[in-house]
């Protein structure tokens, strides 16, 4: 009687062994996981603000190449125009094209500085 008594004392202890033993071995295989997850995002968070730092730095180099043939398209048109209508001044002529360039510019520099406010937001997550 005794010793079933005792024996049943080591298996309930040797149950409650078990049991804390799977509740500790689920509780760190839940913060690797939580580790791992936290992580890939980081790593998707720093991908996606790279991507984006690469996207804006494609638009800046593709805006300069487009400005500098704007300008040699500019040049043309002020030439041609100030040569086939001698009636209009060469100062109008080169104000009104100035005026359409600066709004353009003014335009894309807006755009430019709300690109880099996100991208700013976005380093900062």
């Amino acid at each position: 009687r005794i010793i079933a008594a005792f024996e049943k004392e080591v298996a309930a202890v040797a149950q409650q062994f078990d049991n804390e033993k799977g509740r500790s071995k689920q509780a760190l295989q839940d913060r690797l996981l939580a580790q791992r997850r936290k992580k890939e995002a980081e790593l998707q968070r720093r991908h996606s603000v790279e991507r984006t730092e690469e996207r804006l730095e494609q638009q800046k180099e593709r805006a300069a190449v487009e400005m500098t043939h704007a300008r040699d398209v500019e040049k043309e048109a002020m030439l041609a125009t100030i040569q086939s209508r001698p009636a209009l001044r060469p100062e109008d002529v080169v104000q009104g094209i100035l005026a359409r360039r600066h709004r353009k510019e003014m335009e894309h520099l807006a755009a430019e500085a709300e690109d880099e406010v996100r991208l700013q937001v976005q380093q900062t997550l």
